[in-house]
């Protein structure tokens, strides 16, 4: 099939995009699932419910996308875990903090194993959240006048306005969700927005559901329990 002049173009231009991601992200570590651990999902109340979470997701996904105006550095609507350590996590670990915003926990917790096919991207600080919004950035426009901000830069009326300024706001999650299953952010500083060793999210059928556990009052795992 003989290919239009505009059909070469678009390809040409996703592989340049493809190219320049793949340079920008090139000191990041791609880690191997094994060596990530189990993953705990804590719900937030009452016990865990396997039904209301496939009403959540299509086919095993879940769509991230950013959030407007780049109002927060993670993936809104992402499926959240962290680390299995003894009888706890790093979420939980924030719960028994009586100062943290979003103190407490849910009755029940799910342990998952990360599947051999997982491909999980690491952010370990601000420079990997730079490299990384730089490969899959969000574009935003700023100042001008307001039909400039409205349609990307340009006024369709015309006048005198000024131009807006376009700027990168942050991570289009969407877009890098078609290339990686998670994220996997292992300290709180490695963005504002990250209060803890966390993964985020979006294809479920790369995490097998092992068992699923009480929470006690102390906001710790109960482990000798559960399914």
């Amino acid at each position: 099939m003989k290919l239009s002049r505009q059909n070469l173009n678009i390809i040409i231009e996703q592989e340049l995009k493809k190219l320049l991601s793949e340079s920008l992200l090139s000191g990041i570590v791609h880690p191997n699932p094994s060596q990530i651990g189990l993953q705990v999902f804590a719900t937030k109340r009452g016990p865990f419910n396997q039904d209301r979470l496939d009403r959540y997701t299509r086919k095993g996904r879940i769509y991230v996308y950013s959030s407007p105006q780049g109002t927060s550095d993670k993936p809104a609507e992402a499926f959240w875990t962290s680390t299995l350590k003894n009888n706890t996590s790093g979420w939980l670990d924030l719960c028994r903090d009586p100062d943290f915003w979003e103190a407490g926990a849910g009755e029940q917790a799910v342990i998952y194993e990360i599947l051999p096919e997982a491909k999980v991207l690491l952010l370990r600080s601000p420079e990997d959240y730079n490299a990384i919004r730089q490969a899959y950035p969000t574009e935003t426009f700023q100042g001008g006048d307001d039909m400039y901000v409205m349609f990307g830069g340009y006024n369709p009326i015309g006048g005198s306005q000024d131009r807006a300024s376009k700027i990168i706001q942050g991570i289009d999650w969407g877009k890098l969700s078609k290339d990686y299953d998670a994220i996997y952010c292992t300290n709180k500083d490695c963005a504002s927005g990250w209060d803890t060793e966390s993964i985020a999210w979006w294809n479920l059928n790369v995490l097998k559901q092992i068992k699923i556990v009480d929470i006690n009052d102390q906001c710790e795992l109960v482990m000798d329990g559960g399914n």
